[in-house]
């Protein structure tokens, strides 16, 4: 008997997040966000275990595109954007020391309805593509300045 396989990433998520997972997506090296019918979370991975974050959404849209991205002013906020499968753009905030996310920005039809492909940090600028054939830029900070 060669003992019990290793759970695999899916079956550990769901174990964990008591739900089926959905969806999986890596947001940077040691992040993931995870969607289960119900709810989002943001997952940081270690070598020996998982932390959640619940994401203040509901019902978990499908994300097709996301990124962090880290904002270098005084106030130290972390920005998190999401791109779904409806062309809908969000962005997250978290200030510096805090875990739980905050919905600062939703725009329903950023690339009309057919969905964002990809999301990128480009020079300081977001960078979004979507099925609808268009480039879009902006930035984050305080206020945020679209350049199309």
């Amino acid at each position: 008997m060669l003992g019990d396989p290793e759970p695999n990433l899916e079956d550990a998520l769901q174990l964990q997040l008591q739900g089926t997972v959905s969806n999986i997506r890596w947001i940077s090296e040691s992040d993931m966000l995870v969607s289960t019918r119900q709810t989002l979370y943001e997952v940081h991975v270690t070598a020996s275990r998982f932390q959640s974050t619940q994401i203040p959404l509901q019902p978990a849209p499908k994300i097709t595109a996301a990124t962090l991205a880290p904002q270098n002013t005084p106030t130290s906020k972390q920005y998190m954007v999401l791109g779904d499968e409806n062309g809908v753009l969000r962005v997250f905030q978290r200030a510096e020391g805090l875990q739980t996310w905050t919905l600062t920005l939703e725009a329903p039809k950023w690339h009309a309805k057919y969905g964002i492909s990809s999301l990128r940090l480009w020079q300081g600028q977001i960078v979004s593509t979507g099925r609808d054939c268009y480039v879009k830029m902006f930035t984050l900070g305080d206020g945020i300045r679209i350049t199309n």
